[in-house]
């Protein structure tokens, strides 16, 4: 999931609590710093500004279509589904937040663990193998390299000028990649180990095949979760 660095960077900019100094605009040394402080200290998220809680990281349904032209054919929804391992991100680079909204705001980051679960149902063909069942799932990305970009859109609102991020989009690029699915082919202990070797053997064409389909829903999520944490104040206020 950087999945979630440009929520912290917000909040970090923002000098959200009293101890963490606001940033210039675009400070990338205060931002990075202010942001490793904020994952440190409140993973759990600030009701006061309508922060859910960082880690474990609420995505509630996931959503996966089924894809005809692809060895990779499923249809996969999670529900009550939460991430897991973001307070364990270390921000690379965090270009961001011009004075003026101009340019591309990007900002990269490595991740040791990120663990994506909830309840699943699930149907469709994965490469050669027919696979259907329901229940608990897991899955599991491991040393994550992170990028989100985004823009900055203005929103005039009372004669003030407020922003909203537009125009996202996100990379995952794990070393590994590992999935596990309870409950494969109504329980039948033998086939569900087989099914999932079978997945985990072959991760990285797998991965390849649904990069999109999951990296996107997690991406839009984000954005929403951002945007709603500015409209909490107009633009320059966020700022030294």
């Amino acid at each position: 999931m950087k999945i979630f660095c440009i929520i912290i960077g917000i909040l970090a900019v923002n000098g959200v609590y009293g101890e963490i100094p606001k940033c210039k605009y675009e400070d990338e040394a205060c931002f990075i710093t202010a942001a490793h402080h904020v994952l440190e200290n409140h993973p759990g998220g600030l009701p006061e500004v309508n922060l859910l809680a960082i880690d474990p990281f609420p995505l509630k349904t996931f959503n996966l279509q089924r894809n005809p032209s692809s060895p990779v054919n499923v249809e996969l929804k999670l529900t009550d589904a939460t991430m897991d391992g973001l307070k364990g991100l270390k921000f690379s680079t965090f270009k961001a937040f011009a004075a003026d909204l101009s340019g591309r705001n990007s900002i990269t980051a490595t991740l040791p663990s990120l663990i994506i679960k909830g309840k699943y149902t699930l149907d469709g063909n994965v490469l050669v193998l027919p696979i259907k069942g329901n229940g608990n799932a897991e899955i599991k990305f491991i040393n994550l390299k992170v990028s989100y970009s985004f823009d900055l859109k203005k929103v005039v609102k009372d004669g003030q000028t407020f922003v909203a991020v537009e125009h996202v989009k996100m990379q995952l690029e794990p070393e590994n990649v590992q999935f596990q699915f309870d409950g494969l082919f109504d329980g039948d202990a033998s086939l569900q180990k087989t099914t999932n070797d079978f997945i985990n053997s072959n991760w990285k064409e797998i991965y390849q095949e649904l990069q999109t389909g999951i990296t996107k829903p997690i991406s839009l999520v984000i954005k929403a979760y951002i945007n709603k944490f500015l409209e909490h104040k107009p633009y320059a206020d966020h700022f030294q």
